[in-house]
């Protein structure tokens, strides 16, 4: 299941923003707090809004795993302006026919008033006071509807998720946030079916002197282990970022169909970038995943110009105008023609 259109109304920095035409590899640029991150988060706030613990995921990459503040917090930068009085609206048409759209909204929790929630002396809420609900309602149409809701009260936070949601799974690669333990089982898992060369092939892609990836048990913890050609065993945790990154967006593509990748250049040097696209392009092809990445980097456009399929690719730049956000496409030829002239599309 893959996206051809998104729109955010609402969320976080946007006013209204909307990518049409959206490809195999969509490469989000523009200069920085234009949107590129936050239109990730909004994409994996729709796809995963079955369990809003997707919100407090997102916070935590955003804050460095640190809990800021209120935790209530969490969930009012969801709206813009943290102005909950006007709602946000989520919505992706995608390549079953089937347009999906989740709206966030905030009410005053129906079980009754027991406590005030400290968030909303500074959000607008209508006035409301007691405990507050964050609405996730979904609808689509093939006329199907269902609603999760998290509860802010004093004494915490309550989740009621929906359970088999029909959305595309989804996966958020971001520096430094990974899951060892669950990566180890996925490796475990391929190893076992038989389905592990795509993993070295994507690790070879930075460094090709790289045999195996496979886990050993370590004190009762999987580890990730890397055989090099040459050598005994070494922890992937010792190896450079880009080889951690490649091992984790080779499994994320392989078990999702939307994965979102922030920065992709962080940890891999220029030299292996087009290498690195072409890479990422036969694991989209092959597993049916559609890729988002953003960039600030010139030299990850420019690789990603040589090293993709004109038409697996597509380009949005933000852009900040008129106290908005516009987002400017180009499909993969442009993008070819843009870099061959040396213009800018940062």
């Amino acid at each position: 299941m893959n996206y051809e259109t998104f729109t955010a109304v609402s969320f976080r920095c946007f006013e209204r923003v909307t990518l049409e035409g959206l490809a195999r590899v969509n490469l989000l640029t523009g200069q920085n707090n234009v949107g590129k991150t936050a239109l990730l988060e909004a994409i994996a706030v729709h796809a995963g809004f079955a369990d809003p613990q997707v919100v407090v995921d997102l916070h935590g990459i955003r804050s460095g795993g640190d809990r800021v503040g209120d935790p209530h917090d969490v969930w009012w930068w969801l709206f813009r302006h943290r102005n909950a009085e006007a709602p946000v609206r989520l919505q992706g048409a995608f390549d079953d026919r089937v347009t999906r759209t989740v709206e966030i909204s905030a009410r005053q929790s129906r079980r009754g008033a027991v406590a005030p929630v400290a968030s909303t002396s500074t959000v607008t809420t209508g006035g409301a006071a007691g405990p507050v609900e964050i609405v996730f309602g979904y609808s689509d149409s093939a006329s199907k509807e269902s609603t999760a809701v998290v509860t802010l009260s004093r004494g915490g936070v309550t989740m009621n998720p929906v359970q088999n949601a029909d959305m595309p799974r989804t996966a958020l690669v971001s520096t430094g946030r990974t899951d060892p333990i669950e990566e180890a089982g996925l490796v475990s898992r391929a190893i076992e079916e038989g389905d592990d060369g795509y993993l070295v092939e994507a690790v070879r892609l930075v460094d090709d002197r790289v045999a195996r990836v496979f886990p050993l048990v370590k004190g009762g913890i999987p580890v990730l282990y890397v055989q090099m050609d040459a050598g005994p065993p070494i922890p992937l945790s010792l190896l450079g970022e880009g080889c951690r990154r490649m091992v984790t967006l080779a499994l994320r593509m392989r078990t999702n169909d939307v994965v979102l990748v922030d920065e992709l250049e962080n940890g891999v040097h220029h030299s292996a970038l087009e290498r690195v696209w072409r890479g990422i392009e036969r694991l989209a092809q092959a597993a049916g995943t559609q890729v988002f990445v953003t960039t600030h980097s010139y030299e990850c456009i420019r690789a990603a110009a040589h090293g993709l399929c004109a038409g697996a690719a597509r380009l949005y730049r933000f852009e900040r105008r008129d106290g908005g956000t516009v987002v400017v496409a180009a499909d993969g030829e442009a993008l070819r023609a843009a870099v061959a002239e040396g213009l800018e599309v940062r």
